[in-house]
């Protein structure tokens, strides 16, 4: 594998590992009502410095270093596959060199994550559970639903579809809303003719 192709499935392992991170913590940064209610203090600065900025790296390691093992896109890789490196059958080998570069917007290197990888494996575990849970109510119907492994790709999509937190709304909720309102007037007004 040339060195272009691992930085971009570095680049791209990183990026689907701090969209679950986020998810997995109810934090969004494009959060507005949260931002607005002063809920991104210097405190959750700090979390996202030495938490979750750590656990994303270190699920972004796994999700990389599984996806070169089976040859395929991060998207297209199961996220249960994940938890082999992360303590699991491949545990042991996922610090072994070689490894992605290491990108500056955290401080400290490989050595520090290897050393807190106890605190910080639990977010794909936690996507694998929280899956179950919100497919349980569809599972084994004859609506069509997938019975393939959950991808990154597509948990990552129904994250990005869904709401931030739990118990709240999706974010495209209120474009619905309008559009349905919108369809409901037009009919009104066609069938007023």
């Amino acid at each position: 594998m040339d060195r272009g192709a691992v930085d971009q499935s570095w680049t791209c392992a990183e990026q689907r590992a701090w969209v679950l991170t986020k998810r997995a913590l109810g934090y969004d940064p494009g959060d507005l009502l949260a931002l607005e209610a002063g809920l991104d203090t210097a405190e959750a600065a700090i979390d996202r410095q030495h938490l979750w900025l750590p656990a994303s790296r270190v699920l972004a390691l796994a999700a990389w270093r599984a996806s070169r093992e089976l040859d395929v896109q991060v998207d297209d890789l199961p996220l249960s596959r994940c938890l082999w490196w992360l303590g699991g059958a491949r545990f042991g080998e996922s610090f072994a060199a070689p490894l992605p570069p290491w990108t500056p917007a955290m401080p400290g290197g490989w050595q520090q994550l290897q050393a807190r990888i106890d605190d910080l494996r639990w977010i794909a575990t936690w996507h694998c559970l929280a899956h179950v849970q919100e497919t349980r109510k569809v599972a084994g119907s004859a609506d069509g639903t997938s019975t393939l492994p959950l991808l990154i790709g597509d948990r990552v999509r129904a994250v990005l579809a869904g709401p931030c937190r739990d118990q709240t709304p999706p974010r495209w909720s209120a474009a619905t809303d309008f559009a349905q309102e919108a369809i409901a007037s037009a009919r009104q007004a066609l069938s007023g003719r």
